[in-house]
């Protein structure tokens, strides 16, 4: 809609109007956009006005042609031009039957007008209510449409201090149904004019400078038909990491999937055609906006490639993106290493990505590295490099690592870090996690080991955190030096100091032929190796003969020689380490060169001949030659037994040599398993004794010792403690040196090597061990049975043994059965002797041998014996030092047996129900051997009798009588008083008792006696007692020869009186029907089962089968003139009546008029379970009904006969009355009769009155 008055003219803006609005359409050529044109002054003119078209390429010329006869001219007319457009957009004739998305409202002023034209509708004031109120009414129908309406004002006349025209413009742009908006405040209205245009959400636009109408259109054109994509940008910082904030400075590129030509780029306006960089604003936006030129090549939503710059010590979140102010759209490919997100855009979407940076924490961490201890770095020593590191934050730090390689001139020795690891194989120290200005050492000792200058590298490698000012692991080349890294310089020198010790391995005092034996250690004090080929030079005493090297004791490294002059030479083959010592031991022979000589003296000399710079360093040392003593030592006797002093004599003889002056040592150390030694002196000896080893210094006499003399002897003893195994000895070997002395002014023993000085004699010791054997048995045993023997030997020591024997001879009356010998044991019984030998391990002192155990049979030639007795003994083939506890009797007393067997018998095997008593006789019988003085019996009653007696001749039962068994049953025991010998039996014990209500249907009554051996005999297999002496009656009954129990059954036969009752018409006519009832009554005790009824008609009467009825519960059948009918129903309580039985019966001959007939039914008794008849009848066993026979036509049919039995008082009355209606029936009837037919008078029960 374009404004087209004269003030557009006036203002020269025609052509600045056409060409906006040409450009406008330019915007949407091929964008799937339907585009129309109207224009209005005084009212809406004839061109340019365009229907709805959709702009493409071959129609733009045309749209363009129409735009171009665009002039302006007249008054402003906004309710004609409203009005115009709403009918216009109405119209179905435009192909669109729905509003546009968009309808743009362009003027320059205020309206003046309404109406058609002036002459219709008046001319008012610009903004006048007048005029403004009709154009609000039609704007509100246009948006009622659905369309939205931007109302875009230009020119001076919408400057901001317009406010009447500012205010009318954005009126119309807004909605007011009511069309009444005079007065309203544009805030009020919530009507604030934007900066950019949002086809969702603006409403006014306001550009004063007419010469921008284009470029705003533009935006118009590019924000309906181009997608736009805004990214908030926002931050936290370290302190408060999950708080955002604004962030401007982040650039962002945005690069879209579609083809380039199909879009064009608005924002931002430079960079290349397929991608742009934007940098957010202090307000963190950053805005991409892009115009589609070809919807179809954009093919609806398009990808949109964003990439973020990545800024150090921040982590990118995840993006979220929403669409045309609040649908979620998805972000895919997000990379948050890289900064990179995709996001879907449709050709008019306007998306808005929210991308959020956490800052990173950030710890600043530094190396520093030193040398502990200042110059000279000696070669071959040792030094400390320290490695420190320090974080000066501001976070902490975890997953810190530094490393630290060693240079090739030293070499790794230990490491110790007040924080984390080392690892000396990667070099990596593993520091941890480090807190904001805390900082952790490593001291890394190395040993230096070559001479020069070393660099040594130490840095960070690795953090979890960023840190601000360096980079790890950057600067292992030595270059690039942060502050993360650090070096430090050493430079080794050789320092070395040789010393010489020469020293005497044989102390002296020597005689002539001892050996005299060197060592000579060379030893380089350091701190450095030595120069390579140190050499030794020792010129021997030419009174040393046959000297050598002992290659056993010499350094492998030294190669050494002696040549003619006794001149030794060694040289070191490489360098000697620091504080390494080399040594070479030299052995000579004191020649008769040495013969007056007092000492051999002895020098050598070390020297590194590549340095001359240094002196040879030289040591030496003396042997002194000395008399010759020989020692001699005595056993005081060749054994001892264990316990047993042992006993040795030892002296000290001058061999040869100057006399000895000075005093001498004797040392003995007495051999282990001698305890508590002492020595004895002789004259001139003082002796003590630090535990084992026993020192004793000869002190010689004013004229000394001289060759040839022998001092006193010394005794030296002690307790044998050894305990070697019988069979076997121990030796004691005791040995006693003596010290020769240097020479008469040295007091310092020394034992010499001249073979002399050392003599042993040795005791042995012998074994012992005490034996003893213990033998047991049972507390009591009995004739005819066995007695198992136990026999233990028991080892007391001291010594262990392998070897035992032991017998045990059997008196008379008893014999072997069996021998359990324990592992080890060898046993045999030859006659009545058990012999063992034992060939088992070795038993140690205070342990015992495998138990044997011997069953042996008591025979019944002890029967009239109290006891027997019986012995062992062991014997050792060696000493026994107790032979008091080598035999062992046991005493075993002898107990009566008695063997007791019990019968039951019931008085009989059954009884009826209902108060007939069952009884037994019991009765117990001794079948020896011994006298029994005491007889019990327990007497089991089952549950559910009554009245229960126990008596009998001799028999005490306390709880006799017995009122009731109870649920539970009841056990009473009985005891008999008087002696019972062997094969006599007790009177009888008679046992009564009443099958109690229980028994009513009859049952059996189990009733069990059990008595027992005072001694158990041949009663194993017998019935035992249950729980609280309560027998179990469900066990069978065993076949045993005596039995401890007897169990007896009586059955309990149930008890069924029947009575039947039976009632009848009092007469009947003759021809007529009589009906008899029947009912049978059970007066107990017990209930019946299945009983029956037998029915035997008299001669007159007759019935078939459809003449009876019989009740629930009753089958019934005919068989001629017997009716026989059988309860089926369930059992029959007592007390309980059945249904009845309805016998019709026909009235015919040879029964006459006057006569009476007598109908009987009959059942029986039962006496047991299967209904056993009773073949007495108690008297209402039968029941019967009398009738009188009257002529035909009178009479009762159904009621008021005689009846008899048991319920003869109750006769029914069902059968017809009298009447001369039933002749012609019963002529019918009898004269079928006589042909061999019998009918039922059908009319039997009409009432005839």
């Amino acid at each position: 809609m374009l404004d087209a008055s004269g003030s557009i003219s006036s203002a020269g803006a025609e052509s600045t109007v056409r060409n906006a609005a040409k450009a406008f359409a330019d915007a949407f050529v091929d964008t799937d956009t339907k585009l129309g044109v109207i224009s209005f002054s005084t009212n809406v003119l004839a061109h340019p006005k365009l229907p709805l078209t959709l702009v493409t390429s071959a129609s733009i010329a045309g749209i363009k042609s129409e735009i171009n006869s665009y002039n302006a001219n007249g008054f402003t007319n906004w309710d004609d031009a409203l009005r115009e457009t709403k009918s216009y957009l109405l119209d179905s004739a435009n192909n669109r039957p729905t509003a546009p998305d968009l309808v743009v409202f362009l003027t320059d002023g205020a309206p003046n007008t309404i109406g058609d034209a002036p002459s219709n509708g008046g001319q008012f004031s610009d903004a006048s209510p007048s005029a403004l109120d009709p154009a609000i009414t039609d704007a509100n129908a246009i948006k009622g449409t659905g369309a939205h309406m931007l109302s875009f004002g230009v020119g001076q006349s919408f400057t901001a201090g317009n406010t009447s025209f500012r205010q009318a413009l954005a009126k119309v742009a807004g909605w007011d149904a009511a069309g009444s908006v005079s007065g309203v405040n544009l805030a009020s209205e919530g009507f604030t004019p934007q900066a950019a245009f949002d086809p969702e959400t603006t409403d006014v636009l306001f550009e004063t400078d007419i010469s921008k109408i284009q470029s705003t259109l533009n935006e118009v054109a590019t924000s309906v038909c181009g997608g736009s994509l805004t990214i908030s940008k926002q931050v936290s910082t370290p302190e408060a990491p999950d708080t955002y904030a604004p962030a401007g400075g982040w650039d962002f590129t945005a690069t879209p999937s579609a083809p380039a030509s199909s879009y064009s780029w608005v924002l931002p306006s430079t960079g290349a055609a397929t991608s742009k960089t934007d940098t957010t604003a202090p307000t963190g936006n950053a805005q991409f906006q892009w115009r589609v030129t070809n919807v179809t090549s954009w093919n609806a939503a398009k990808t949109i490639g964003v990439v973020e710059a990545v800024h150090s010590g921040y982590q990118m979140q995840q993006p979220t993106c929403t669409k045309n102010g609040g649908t979620d759209v998805p972000v895919t490919g997000f990379n948050s290493a890289t900064g990179a997100f995709s996001v879907d855009v449709g050709h008019t979407d306007v998306v808005t990505c929210t991308v959020r940076n956490k800052a990173v924490p950030q710890a600043d961490l530094s190396v520093t590295k030193s040398i502990i201890g200042s110059a000279p770095y000696s070669l071959g020593t040792h030094r400390i490099w320290r490695v420190s590191v320090h974080n000066d934050g501001p976070s902490a730090t975890g997953g810190v690592k530094v490393t630290d390689t060693l240079p090739a001139g030293v070499s790794f020795v230990s490491a110790s870090a007040d924080q984390g690891s080392f690892d000396p194989a990667t070099g990596v120290w593993n520091v941890g996690t480090l807190d904001s200005g805390a900082s952790a050492r490593l001291d890394v000792t190395v040993s230096l080991d070559q001479v020069g200058s070393w660099q040594n590298l130490a840095e960070v490698t690795a953090a979890d955190e960023h840190d601000p000012d360096s980079t790890p692991n950057n600067c292992r080349d030595g270059a690039n030096l942060e502050d993360d890294c650090a070096t430090s310089t050493i430079s080794i020198t050789r320092d070395y100091e040789l010393q010489v010790r020469k020293s005497a391995v044989t102390t002296g005092p020597l005689t002539l032929g001892d050996s005299a034996v060197f060592d000579i250690e060379v030893t380089n004090q350091g701190p450095s190796p030595a120069p390579s080929g140190v050499v030794v030079l020792d010129s021997l005493d030419a009174g040393l003969t046959s000297a050598v090297v002992v290659g056993a004791e010499t350094d492998p490294a030294l190669a050494c020689s002696i040549d003619g002059t006794n001149l030794l030479t060694c040289t070191y083959a490489g360098h000697l380490a620091a504080e390494a010592t080399t040594k070479v031991r030299v052995r000579g022979i004191v020649g008769a060169a040495l013969d007056h000589a007092t000492a051999i003296a002895n020098r050598a000399c070390a020297s590194a001949p590549s340095d001359t710079s240094r002196d040879p360093v030289c040591d030496q040392t003396t042997i002194p030659l000395a008399p010759d003593l020989s020692i001699t030592k005595v056993a005081a006797a060749p054994a001892v037994v264990t316990g047993g002093v042992a006993s040795w004599t030892f002296a000290v003889t001058h061999a040869g040599g100057p006399t000895v002056t000075q005093p001498f040592t004797v040392t003995d150390v007495v051999p282990a398993g001698l305890t508590t030694p002492e020595a004895v002196p002789g004259a001139g000896w003082d002796c003590g004794v630090v535990t084992i080893t026993v020192t004793c210094t000869y002190t010689p006499g004013s004229g000394g010792l001289s060759a040839g003399e022998t001092t006193t002897g010394v005794v030296v003893r002690g307790t044998a403690a050894l305990v070697p195994p019988v069979g076997s000895t121990s030796p004691l070997d005791n040995t006693a040196c003596v010290a020769d002395s240097y020479n008469e002014n040295d007091a310092t023993p020394q034992v010499s090597s001249d073979g002399n000085d050392c003599a042993t004699a040795r005791i042995t010791v012998q074994p012992q061990a005490d034996l003893s054997i213990t033998k047991s048995g049972p507390a009591s045993a009995r004739v005819d049975g066995t007695i198992d023997y136990s026999l233990t030997v028991a080892n007391a020591g001291p010594s262990a043994t392998a070897t035992a024997n032991f017998t045990d001879t059997l008196p008379s009356g008893l014999t072997s059965v069996s021998v359990d010998a324990g592992t080890g044991w060898d046993c045999t019984v030859v006659d009545a002797t058990l012999s063992c030998t034992w060939t088992g391990s070795t038993i140690a002192a205070g342990n015992e041998f495998p138990a044997v155990v011997w069953t042996v049979a008591v025979g019944s030639a002890l029967a009239d014996e109290t006891a027997v007795s019986n012995q062992a003994c062991v014997t050792l083939e060696s000493t026994d030092p107790n032979a008091t506890d080598n035999c062992s009797t046991v005493r075993t007393p002898f107990v009566p047996v008695v063997d007791l067997g019990i019968s039951k018998v019931a008085d009989a095997d059954s009884v009826l129900a209902g108060g007939t008593a069952v009884g037994w006789s019991v009765a117990v019988t001794n079948y020896g051997p011994s006298t029994a003085t005491t007889v019990g019996v327990v007497e089991s009653l089952p549950p559910g009798l009554t009245d229960a007696t126990l008596t009998g001749t001799g028999w005490v039962c306390p709880d006799s009588p017995i009122a009731s068994t109870g649920d539970a049953g009841v056990t009473t025991p009985c005891t008999y008083t008087d002696p019972l010998g062997v094969g006599e039996t007790t009177a009888a014990l008679f046992v009564s008792a009443v099958p109690g209500p229980d028994f009513v249907d009859g049952g059996f009554v189990d009733n069990l006696a059990c008595t027992s051996d005072d001694i158990e005999g041949d009663d194993s297999a017998s019935i035992t007692s249950a729980t609280g002496g309560q027998p179990k009656l469900s066990l069978p009954r065993l076949d045993v020869v005596h039995p401890d129990c007897a169990l007896s059954s009586v059955q309990v036969l149930p008890v069924v009186d029947l009575a039947v009752t039976k009632s009848g018409p009092t007469s009947v006519a003759l021809g007529g029907t009589a009906t008899y009832t029947i009912a049978l009554t059970n007066n107990g005790p017990s209930t019946a089962t299945g009983p029956v009824v037998t029915d035997v008609l008299p001669d007159g009467l007759s019935t078939t089968a459809a003449g009876i009825t019989a009740g629930d519960g009753w089958d019934c059948a005919v068989a001629d003139v017997t009716v026989t009918c059988a309860w089926t129903g369930d059992p029959l309580p007592a007390g309980a009546t059945t249904t009845d039985i309805v016998i019709a019966a026909l009235v015919g001959p040879p029964l006459a008029a006057g006569a009476s007939v007598t109908n009987q039914a009959c059942t029986t008794d039962l006496i047991d379970e299967v209904n056993t008849p009773s073949a007495t009848d108690d008297g209402n066993d039968c029941g019967s009904a009398t009738t009188s026979v009257t002529a035909g036509g009178t009479g009762t049919g159904g009621g008021g006969g005689t009846a008899t039995g048991a319920g003869a008082a109750a006769a029914a009355s069902d059968l017809p009355g009298t009447g001369a209606g039933v002749i012609p029936e019963v002529l019918l009837a009898m004269a079928l009769i006589g042909c061999g037919l019998i009918v039922r008078a059908i009319g039997a029960r009409r009432d005839l009155g």
